[in-house]
């Protein structure tokens, strides 16, 4: 059921994508598509810790699709509207680009990184905004501004903590164990 919901969520970026270029009418089903996918992304990991569906699979394409959906949100308003600004594009992308790859590196190291709260707020605030930009409502800078210095700073951190994984052999990371070792030595 969890992988169920992942994968529904790559099959609406191309529903998406339709709505958000066809019809300015069309902007507010794009925005409408946009919130249930992301909704998708909380709920499927939800739904595999409390149904104990937590497979490799899931802890593949889970982020996997999630940085697909979201550099496509990206884009998208980008060409659309050319928003977000240059910049705040340049840093998005490159921290989901970064991000992935570092997951994926870990993981050929046999380690794992536990998603942080931070990095949730920050995803939560960028989904809120993209939301909001998707039917063109100004407010929606500042927040997407907001989200993306807290996803700079989520992107530090997870950098130090890869930093941290790779080069401690006793360190068990993906887990609560990791977290609690680190908090302990801050």
């Amino acid at each position: 059921m969890a992988n169920m919901l992942t994968l529904s969520r790559l099959i609406l970026i191309p529903l998406f994508l339709y709505f958000m270029f066809s019809f300015p009418a069309h902007s507010l089903i794009a925005a409408i598509i946009f919130g249930l996918a992301a909704l998708t992304d909380s709920l499927d990991g939800y739904v595999a810790r409390r149904f104990d569906q937590v497979t490799e699979v899931g802890k593949i394409i889970d982020p996997l699709v999630d940085r697909v959906f979201i550099i496509t949100a990206i884009i998208a308003l980008y060409v659309r509207d050319g928003r977000p600004p240059l910049v705040a594009l340049i840093v998005l992308l490159g921290r989901e680009v970064l991000v992935m790859a570092g997951f994926a590196y870990l993981k050929t190291k046999g380690k794992q990184l536990s998603v942080s709260f931070l990095g949730k707020t920050a995803t939560a605030f960028l989904m809120t905004a993209f939301a909001l930009l998707i039917i063109r409502l100004e407010i929606a800078l500042l927040l997407l501004y907001l989200g993306t210095a807290l996803y700079i700073i989520s992107a530090c951190l997870y950098l130090w903590e890869g930093i941290q994984a790779t080069f401690d052999k006793t360190l068990d990371t993906g887990h609560k164990k990791t977290r609690q070792i680190n908090q302990k030595k801050i």
